[in-house]
């Protein structure tokens, strides 16, 4: 019996030393663990950002996730809803933001990669309810804009409601709780259709402004990501993939100037 124990021992430190052996060459990057994927934090904006159907995830998401993998990075989407998209890039280090628009209030609380595509902004409503835009009318009109938007502020009307998605807004102009939608028209429309309300119902505004949307990093992102995220959306431009992505998607195009 004491031979086979000791036959059993000595096979155990074999083993144990050949696996030792083997750890030893076994490369250094193979121990490291992988890299945690950036968060891309959205809400549901169609058409450019889509949580479901048959076009999701969007041609924004589709673009972003094609720069962070130029970048070098893996990249995780997330669909949230939009106060809280901004809060979970205000916190983690590792969290990107689309489509955002750049103010002066947003400048300092994020690290701003680049710009991903301009479009418009104007007012929707019921025809039957409301058809003329003119500034007379909408001093006794009662709008509603998304909430943590930039756009309120400047806004003349009777009373100004912040809602926290176009569904919501679709929602209040079709119960006459609001006379008119001012935001980004495309989204709208698309929020309103949701609801059965057909296009020739509505009755929408001339383009009032347009804005560049914005991807965003955490201000305690690394520079280092920070500058390697901006070099890959450089790449993505100068050899035409963002324009032929844009271009697919169908997006219609604004005149964009400024931030």
């Amino acid at each position: 019996m004491a031979s086979i124990s000791g036959k059993v021992e000595g096979l155990a430190r074999r083993a144990a030393a050949a696996a030792l052996a083997l750890l030893a060459l076994w490369p250094a990057a193979a121990a490291e663990p992988p890299a945690t994927p950036l968060r891309l934090l959205t809400a549901n904006f169609p058409p450019y950002t889509i949580e479901s159907g048959h076009d999701a995830p969007g041609p924004l998401v589709n673009l972003t996730l094609e720069l962070i993998a130029r970048s070098g990075h893996a990249g995780q989407v997330e669909f949230v809803p939009w106060p809280r998209a901004q809060a979970i890039t205000a916190r983690e280090a590792n969290a990107l933001i689309i489509p955002l628009v750049r103010s002066s209030e947003r400048e300092a609380k994020y690290q701003w990669i680049g710009k991903l595509y301009c479009r418009s902004m104007g007012f929707v409503a019921l025809r039957e309810r409301l058809h003329r835009f003119d500034e007379q009318t909408l001093a006794s009109a009662r709008l509603v804009v998304l909430r943590a938007t930039p756009y309120g502020a400047n806004l003349k009307a009777a009373s100004i409601t912040e809602a926290t998605s176009f569904e919501d807004m679709a929602k209040m102009l079709s119960l006459d709780m609001v006379d008119a939608i001012y935001a980004n028209q495309e989204t709208a429309l698309l929020a309103l259709q949701a609801r059965g309300i057909e296009r020739a119902a509505l009755a929408l505004s001339a383009p009032v402004e347009s804005d560049l949307l914005w991807l965003a990093a955490s201000p305690g992102m690394p520079r280092a990501r920070v500058e390697e995220l901006q070099q890959a959306l450089r790449a993505l431009q100068k050899d035409g993939t963002m324009e032929r992505l844009l271009e697919q998607s169908g997006l219609p195009r604004a005149a964009c100037t400024g931030n």
